[in-house]
């Protein structure tokens, strides 16, 4: 085979082994762009011409079908259609899209391909290819825009854009016109990537298979709706890659009574006799329904001998009883396999035992067939069943068919189950005008579906595509798959190599032991490396894993001496997609070997971090610590196993003395950092500290010590930047806040000279942590936690970044914000946590979570913090083994704070016995504020239980923190706290003008749970003592009204219950 200049003009379609086609509201199976069939020749011969359009016997099928799309308009479904190849499943799918047309929806459609041809993009990401130009179409593209801003953050669309890049025509209109000008010129010119283009793409290790999966998973809630359903159809799903099996898994994460996913359905056809009960998606099912999904499983058989009779007639225009004979044969073939039965009337068709007759005088013409030929032939056969039927019918059906044609369709099966003509020319199949024919010959006969117009077809049967295939002997097909892949890598132009690179290396792949010129095989390792590189931006890991391995197999004997460069990278990029793809033995294998021939320190940076994630993943964070140790150590950079009080002590003081030589200036002015073995340190030293940062704060404070020391010895970069915020967060622990507010202002100001946005998220934590919650309004901090959140997810750093979620729900609880909202936050940031596998961040979420709850009065017990999510004595036992500091100190706060608000004030000064909790010092709290806040609450407890001296000291606590922190965090405290004591006292007129100054600050700044607090309280007081109940009602009324607003059930039933009281006692209208 010869490769062949094509004459065709057309651009080149995708050709990737896995086929994506959408269908929508304008048309049966395709956009608003309706396409015309325009054959360019006809065959005069009448043929068997059914495209299976019509279902038999399958009324209950599409009734049940028809059921789970209408119950998908208020809850997401799933449905499986499941049988066996051949008996119509995809068309009983497609019954589906008048009805989602009726209802202003759309349906896109994928399919996998059976032999798993490796490509950029996953099927369930190339269906929405044509998502944008359908919502242009129909005015849509503003609102859907605005619907996945609201729901994704920035960097969570920049990753949306890499694994569907079309999306970019309605999220980033202007850069996608750049981006298509800059394709027109290429292609105008001839021109494209070079040989190094391409090779700059950082491949972020973040970007995990769960990530990606949750990105798509919201994607799709973005879009669908009741008011605009969705329905993606999966076909085949039995050969499903990795990443659609991840998306489909992490609907088991999801609560059944949310209905945020209603208006969509996702539906899929499997060949169940062909899923075993240890195959990925039979695993993955099960999963599914031990989590209580709902999976509507539609069985589809084959036709009864009744409904086949009812299918032949219908074929064949002829009455039913006339067909009863032929039926019978059929039946007896293909025991009523819809699509074998076709076959096999062709075939008969093929044999002239089944003929048409055209009619005379103008009479119509009519089919025929001859009966005993009929009888000999089922005799002959032998009553082959299934395959070995299908087999025999096609291999028979081909013997029509010239060579000219039989090459043109092999070549089409070795590119997929889809592929363009332009392709085909490329490949050497033969002439453009020749492949036109065979195509037009291939879609008469009804091996294909070709679309003339686009240039574009699909074999309508996986089984048609196997039978040519299986036309190339099997010794040559290696060689044949070789010969396709040298010839589009020739012919292609270079800007649409880039493009066709999937399809390309699917060829080589077979092709592989062909090859034997050295020259030859580093251009294509070069090739594979490209492609998975790209394969990883475009979140496709296992693809990238197999294109990195592939490229490994074709370098040198010698590969790292005479191919250095091109073996490092390869080795890294394989390490990092086996990672992603949780293939940890092979990420060990693999970077061993680049750490056993890398030449020097930063070269083997990349696999060092690699191997540390993949311990991390794997749950061996003492060995991942261990790791990172030994690998200082030969640095030359000695690190403790342990860290204990003296020996942080001393490093702290030793480093404060050093800084104090310097000014922020000075600092400011030191060099860039360029010696490459110190920042090959310094961020093997950063990579341990989300290993600590939770379980030893001792020893994460001696690691941002390290860091400074290093910095003021080799020169700032932007790693440097949360080394100081480090710094910043120990000092204000040692209570010097100036200190602290300094060192994190210099921070930023290193972030200002070195941008970077994966140091910002984490030195935003820092700071809004520690410093600045204390000088700053904390509805001031809101905003740049939520920014530390999505730079975390975007940037790798998912610590930092969920630690910014967990604080920015926190503080929200604190200020009053909404109960309602601050939890569906919050089970939000939950389900984020299980899609990214972080389980400490997913703990502390689930814990405030049911905090909120129990205060909404949707507790089983509203003083213990235990629910479908969390239990609080086990989450205890593992803070408690584990030494999380920060979880128990958080912990200990809430149960107090729902002591407090239940009025269990025994219940409340108990919990300081209790030894499993950590109440910290305020100043010495891993989050100040919240100490700050149970200072509060514990003088109030104080003064229920007549310990007025307990809170006097409670009251000076916050007035001193009025005076030297943040006074509108504390003075509605101070006014409250300051009122009870004086009422205790019985000085109700001085207590009623605090408790008046307390409810005024509290509602100035935003305090709605304090200003009812407040409220609350002043009633209380004038109930108390009689004298002014009418005033006390309008308390209580509007204590009751913001505990309404802020959602504490517990408070309002208890104001309702005051108001009662004093209803009866006559005062409720004066």
């Amino acid at each position: 085979m010869q490769p062949v200049a094509t004459t065709s003009s057309r651009g080149i379609p995708s050709s990737s082994g896995t086929s994506s086609s959408w269908l929508n509201d304008d048309s049966d199976y395709a956009g608003s762009n309706h396409i015309r069939r325009t054959s360019r020749r006809k065959s005069s011969a009448k043929r068997i011409d059914w495209k299976g359009s019509t279902l038999y016997d399958r009324k209950e099928q599409e009734d049940a079908l028809l059921s789970a799309y209408k119950r998908s308009l208020q809850q997401a479904e799933i449905v499986l259609i499941t049988g066996a190849s051949g008996t119509g499943k995809t068309v009983l799918a497609k019954t589906l899209l008048p009805h989602v047309k009726a209802d202003k929806g759309l349906m896109f459609k994928s399919k996998f391909d059976q032999n798993q041809y490796v490509t950029t993009q996953s099927p369930c990401f190339a269906a929405f290819r044509t998502f944008p130009r359908i919502i242009k179409a129909r005015g849509e593209a503003e609102m859907v825009r605005q619907a996945v801003e609201a729901e994704l953050g920035q960097g969570e669309i920049d990753l949306l854009l890499e694994i569907i890049p079309e999306l970019a025509e309605i999220l980033t209109p202007e850069e996608w016109e750049i981006m298509v000008t800059k394709q027109q010129e290429q292609a105008a010119h001839g021109s494209g990537m070079d040989s190094s283009s391409g090779m700059d793409m950082e491949f972020d290790l973040s970007d995990s298979p769960s990530k990606v999966a949750s990105v798509y998973r919201r994607f799709l809630r973005c879009v669908s709706s009741p008011e605009r359903p969705l329905v993606v159809f999966f076909d085949d799903l039995q050969w499903a890659d990795a990443m659609t099996l991840t998306i489909l898994s992490q609907r088991a994460h999801e609560a059944p009574e949310e209905n945020r996913n209603a208006g969509f359905l996702f539906l899929a056809t499997v060949r169940g006799n062909e899923v075993a009960m240890n195959d990925q998606l039979a695993v993955v099912l099960r999963k599914l329904e031990d989590a209580g999904v709902s999976i509507t499983d539609i069985q589809v058989n084959n036709l009864s001998q009744l409904a086949l009779n009812g299918m032949i007639s219908s074929i064949l225009n002829l009455p039913i009883t006339e067909c009863q004979s032929l039926a019978e044969v059929v039946y007896t073939q293909t025991q009523g396999n819809a699509f074998f039965s076709i076959q096999y009337l062709r075939s008969l068709q093929q044999d002239g035992i089944l003929y048409y007759s055209g009619g005379n005088n103008g009479t119509p013409g009519k089919w025929s067939w001859q009966d005993d030929a009929l009888i000999l032939s089922l005799e002959e056969s032998g009553h082959d069943e299934g395959i070995d039927l299908i087999i025999t019918l096609l291999s028979h059906k081909m013997r029509e068919l010239s060579s000219d044609v039989k090459e043109v369709m092999k070549v089409a099966a070795c590119l997929g189950t889809e592929f363009s003509e332009d392709i085909l020319c490329h490949a050497g199949a033969a002439a453009a005008t020749q492949i036109s024919f065979a195509l037009d010959v291939a879609d008469d006969m009804g091996f294909i579906t070709y679309d003339f117009e686009m240039g574009t077809g699909h074999f309508n049967h996986d089984k048609f595509q196997e039978a040519f295939y299986s036309l190339i002997p099997v010794d040559d097909k290696a060689a044949f798959h070789l010969q396709i892949g040298r010839n589009l890598r020739r012919q292609l132009k270079p800007s649409n190599i880039k493009k066709e690179l999937p399809i390309v290396l699917s060829q080589i792949t077979f092709g592989l032991d062909q090859m034997t010129d050295p020259e030859e095989k580093e251009e294509w390792a070069f090739l594979c490396l490209r492609a998975s590189r790209k394969a990883g931006k475009s979140a496709s890991f296992t693809s990238g894993l197999e294109y990195a391995e592939l490229g490994i197999k074709l370098l040198g004997r010698r590969n790292w001496r005479d191919q250095y460069n091109l073996s490092l990278d390869l080795y890294n990029s394989a390490a990092e997609m086996a990672y992603c793809c949780g293939k940890h033995e092979r990420v060990d294998e693999l970077t061993q070997e680049i750490l056993k021939f890398a030449l020097k320190s930063d070269d083997k940076l990349t696999a060092h971090v690699t191997r540390v994630n993949s311990l991390g993943s794997r749950l061996q964070t003492r060995a991942a610590l261990d790791y990172c140790i030994e690998i200082l150590r030969r640095m030359g950079h000695h690190f403790p196993r342990t860290a204990t009080l003296p020996r942080t002590v001393m490093a702290f003081l030793k480093l404060r003395f050093l800084l104090s030589r310097y000014t922020d200036d000075e600092i400011m002015s030191l060099p860039t950092l360029e010696d490459p073995q110190t920042t090959s340190a310094m961020h093997i030293i950063h990579q341990m500290f989300p290993l600590v940062q939770q379980e030893q704060i001792n020893y994460s404070i001696l690691i941002a010590l390290r860091l400074v020391q290093l910095t003021l010895k080799h020169g700032l970069s932007s790693v440097c930047s949360a080394s100081f915020a480090f710094y910043g967060a120990a000092l204000a622990r040692a209570g010097e806040t100036n200190g602290a507010l300094r060192y994190m202002k210099l921070a930023f100001r290193i972030l200002d000279k070195f941008p970077s946005e994966a140091w910002m998220g984490r030195s935003l934590l820092v700071s809004a942590a520690t410093v600045r919650s204390m000088k700053e309004p904390l509805r001031d901090i809101l905003p740049d936690l939520m920014k530390g959140h999505q730079l975390g997810l975007k940037c790798g750093d998912l610590e930092a970044g969920f630690l910014c979620g967990v604080l920015h729900s926190t503080l929200r609880i604190m200020v009053g914000d909404p109960l309602s909202t601050v939890t569906r936050r919050l089970y939000h940031l939950m389900q984020l946590c299980l899609d990214y596998n972080q389980g400490m961040p997913f703990t502390m979420a689930a814990f405030i979570h049911q905090v909120g709850l129990n205060l909404m009065g949707q507790g089983k017990d509203p003083l213990e913090v235990t629910g479908e999510y969390v239990d609080e004595e086990s989450a205890a036992a593992d803070a408690l083994s584990n030494q999380r500091t920060m979880f128990l100190s958080a912990a200990a706060y809430f149960k107090y704070m729902l002591a407090f608000y239940h009025d269990q004030h025994d219940a409340a000064m108990a919990l300081k016995r209790d030894r499993r909790l950590a109440f910290l010092p305020y100043n010495k709290s891993p989050l100040p504020q919240m100490g700050l806040l149970h200072v509060f609450h514990e003088g109030l407890v104080a003064v229920a239980q007549g310990k007025i001296g307990l809170a006097r000291n409670q009251l000076k606590v916050l007035r001193r923190s009025m005076v030297k922190d943040c006074p509108e965090t504390v003075i509605h405290k101070v006014h409250l706290l300051d009122a009870e004591i004086l009422a205790s006292k019985r000085r109700h007129d001085d207590a009623l003008c605090q408790y008046e100054l307390s409810i005024k600050y509290a509602a100035k700044n935003g305090y709605i749970n304090e200003e009812a607090l407040a409220n609350e309280m002043a009633g209380r007081m004038l109930e108390r003592y009689g004298h002014q109940k009418p005033r006390a009602l309008v308390f209580y009324k509007q204590a009751r009204d913001l505990y309404s607003s802020w959602g504490c059930e517990y408070k309002v039933t208890s104001m309702d219950e005051g108001m009662a009281r004093l209803h009866l006692c006559g005062h409720g209208d004066q």
